[in-house]
């Protein structure tokens, strides 16, 4: 059975505070639902999270956008950042033949009023 999007939302919202483990994984249960049920990956995003998975510093990886060839977007450990994009690129144009572009950023509060 597909895991519906609103579904994970409210899953998230009930146990985030209660599980850290838990958010942390949270991630890549999405991608298989988006991957497997809805099956809007392709070859070449399959890629790009495998190998971003792949890394140990990596908490969590997910396709993001609409899919179909979009991006991805992993959470990782701050101070594993460059070997992270290093090892990551290499991976995805091992796999693909293709070198990627990697984006190293850091959350913040959002959008607030001025």
């Amino acid at each position: 059975m597909p895991l519906a999007k609103s579904d994970i939302v409210a899953k998230f919202q009930k146990r985030f505070g209660q599980s850290p483990q838990w958010v942390i994984r949270s991630p890549g249960r999405v991608n298989r639902s988006l991957r497997n049920d809805y099956e809007v990956s392709s070859d070449a995003l399959k890629a790009m999270v495998e190998s971003a998975a792949a890394h140990p510093a990596r908490y969590g990886v997910r396709m993001t956008g609409a899919g179909f060839g979009g991006c991805a977007i992993a959470l990782i450990r701050a101070d594993s950042a460059g070997d992270f994009a290093a090892k990551t690129m290499a991976a995805y144009q091992e796999k693909t033949g293709h070198v990627p572009a990697v984006y190293v950023c850091q959350a913040t509060n959002g959008a607030e009023a001025v």
